[in-house]
């Protein structure tokens, strides 16, 4: 086999300015070498997923909770205002 078909082409992106290639483009490929390409575009969509689907609604998720609960305390806090004033 060609050294051409054993190593895969590098990019400049991936490449550092020595040549080499970067700690990230190195674990990526062992990983596609080892777990096979599919695994590792699984992996990426996942990571895709988790950054820009799932965290963003996990964020309104709990702004909308943060304001539930101040609503709540403002409400306890009316609501023993009000007992004080029926009190008196």
């Amino acid at each position: 086999m060609s050294e051409r078909a054993v190593h895969p082409r590098e990019t400049a992106a991936s490449q550092t300015a020595d040549g080499a290639l970067s700690p990230y483009a190195e674990f990526w490929l062992r990983v596609g070498e080892r777990f096979g390409v599919p695994t590792v575009l699984l992996l990426l969509a996942a990571w895709w997923i988790k950054a820009d689907i799932v965290q963003p609604l996990l964020d309104a998720h709990f702004s909308v909770v943060e304001k539930i609960v101040d609503a709540q305390e403002r409400h306890s806090d009316q609501l023993g205002a009000i007992g004080d004033k029926l009190d008196t």
